[in-house]
C-alpha cells in the first residue's frame, strides 16, 4: 500500500489528477479503524488538491461464481460475511 500511495503522491506532484478507488471494501471487525488510519495519515494531506473523485464499493461477484467459490472454499472467512442477493450479483 505504501508504494501505491507514494506513486499517487508523485503523480500528483507532477500535476496529474488522481481518482481514489476503494473497491472492494472488505468487512473485518476493525475495517473502519483501518480505513480511518489510512485517511488521516499522509494520504489526505499529500493528495487533497489533486483528487478529482473518490469511490467506495462493496465486495461483489456474479452469483454463479460466488456459488463455485463457496463450494471450493467453504471455510474461507471472506465468504461468511453478510451478503445481499441482487438479481445476478452477490454483494
Amino acid at each position: 500500500m505504501t508504494k501505491r500511495i507514494d506513486t499517487m503522491v508523485e503523480l500528483a506532484r507532477q500535476g496529474w489528477q488522481i481518482g481514489l478507488r476503494f473497491d472492494p471494501i472488505l468487512y473485518e471487525t476493525d475495517y473502519q479503524e483501518r480505513y480511518r488510519a489510512l485517511f488521516s495519515g499522509g494520504l489526505q494531506a499529500s493528495l487533497v488538491n489533486s483528487v478529482h473523485s473518490v469511490t467506495f464499493g462493496p465486495f461483489r461477484m456474479p452469483k454463479s461464481f460466488y456459488r463455485n467459490v463457496v463450494r471450493l472454499y467453504p471455510d474461507e472467512p471472506l465468504f461468511a460475511g453478510p451478503f445481499v442477493n441482487r438479481t445476478t450479483m452477490i454483494s
